[in-house]
């Protein structure tokens, strides 16, 4: 599926979900926990979330995780 439809399908149905990002902070490489229901836009290559209407390209995605569950994760890593 794709990424943006399956985004959109969990943020339509209201579904508790976490998307996990890559956050960089220098040299370190984290992993960032964002709830879905915080996303405010959902678009052809990235998603926008939080009051500051933070911007994450799709690229940054490492996984989305619905109910302690892996539902999609990047290949290749």
């Amino acid at each position: 599926m794709i990424l943006r439809n399956l985004l959109s399908k969990l943020k339509w149905k209201k579904e508790n979900a976490i998307i996990e990002i890559i956050h960089r902070e220098g040299k370190k490489e984290l992993i960032k926990r964002i709830e879905l229901k915080d996303v405010t836009y959902i678009g052809k290559g990235h998603f926008e979330y939080g009051k500051n209407e933070t911007y994450i390209p799709f690229h940054r995605i490492k996984r989305i995780v619905k109910d302690g569950l892996i539902i999609w994760e990047k290949s290749g890593d």
